[in-house]
């Protein structure tokens, strides 16, 4: 059954509509929280994807309805698509990788595990890519859009493929920490925020982008059709998210105790004092001390925890 073209526009408009939406609501957010704070090197970060990403899609939405002269033009204006959408595609997953090397407060381990897996799946998702990309039919009218022969589109599930390998690496990370960190303070009736945001944030980002992905696949190696663009601005929407909300709940420190007291006075559970002042504030915003503890396991813990706040520096 034969697709209005009506329908292939609507699909191609909204997703860079809703991610620039999404860029308009959260504006004022990214002003208070990033742009008006000490540049630190996850705002960096920010910035160069927020605006990429931004510039990228205007860029896609102006010259999306433009009538190309000839196909040399939309065969040109297709081969920007595909660079740009593989720049995002690569940038999101190296931010996701430093978002689980900070919660594994900087563990050489962990970076060489990252750094091998993107190291394996970053060229055979880039071969794919290119072989797909071989013989491909553009289409020329009201929209300029390709059309991939039914045994060029199944190399395009092993992209998905790839991504769906690497989230699911970074689920499994996040899980991971996550249980030894509820293991670790448990005892001490301590809450890390911070840590509990990330670990939240981080298995909503993937559970939505694993569905994206797995469709990807099914639609790719079905020869129906593909959502590049949903799962690009998705995916790139989601992860600033990630990175704001970060940024919004910093400055409440990484580590928090339920008291109803002033918050330089102790907790008689948790035994620690904080200190908020911004004149003494480095590195995420907090600065910590501890009470005497009242036995060695509680020194011990002290430690572990001192060590915590170093890893979410990377983020930051």
């Amino acid at each position: 059954m034969a697709v209005s073209v009506w329908w292939i526009a609507a699909a191609m408009i909204c997703p860079p509509v809703a991610l620039l939406y999404d860029h308009l609501l959260t504006l004022d957010l990214e002003v208070q929280h990033i742009w008006a704070q000490p540049k630190r090197r996850s705002a960096i970060w920010y910035f160069i994807l927020r605006y990429l990403v931004s510039c990228g899609e205007i860029s896609v939405l102006v010259f999306r309805f433009y009538t190309m002269p000839s196909f040399d033009t939309c065969s040109r204006y297709q081969m920007y698509i595909s660079v740009y959408t593989s720049v995002v595609e690569v940038m999101v997953p190296i931010l996701l990788a430093m978002r689980v090397y900070a919660m594994y407060e900087c563990r050489r381990y962990i970076l060489w595990t990252l750094c091998i897996t993107i190291g394996c799946l970053l060229p055979v998702a880039v071969w794919s890519v290119v072989v797909s990309s071989l013989g491909t039919v553009l289409l020329e009218g009201l929209v300029c859009d390709r059309f991939l022969p039914e045994k060029k589109a199944t190399y395009l599930a092993i992209t998905w493929g790839c991504a769906l390998a690497f989230d699911t690496l970074i689920f499994c990370l996040i899980a991971r920490i996550s249980f030894q960190t509820r293991k670790t303070y448990s005892e001490m009736e301590i809450q890390i925020p911070l840590m509990s945001l990330m670990v939240r944030d981080g298995l909503i980002y993937y559970g939505v982008i694993c569905f994206v992905h797995f469709t990807n696949i099914v639609l790719c190696a079905t020869r129906s059709s593909s959502m590049t663009a949903f799962t690009r601005d998705l995916s790139a929407t989601m992860v600033l998210r990630l990175m704001l909300n970060l940024h919004e709940n910093v400055s409440k420190g990484v580590l928090h105790t339920d008291t109803s007291h002033d918050e330089h006075e102790l907790n008689p559970r948790s035994a620690m004092m904080f200190n908020t002042n911004p004149a003494l504030v480095s590195g995420i915003g907090t600065t910590m001390s501890m009470a005497q503890p009242t036995n060695s396991t509680a020194t011990a813990k002290s430690r572990n925890l001192t060590s915590s706040s170093r890893g979410f520096e990377a983020v930051s």
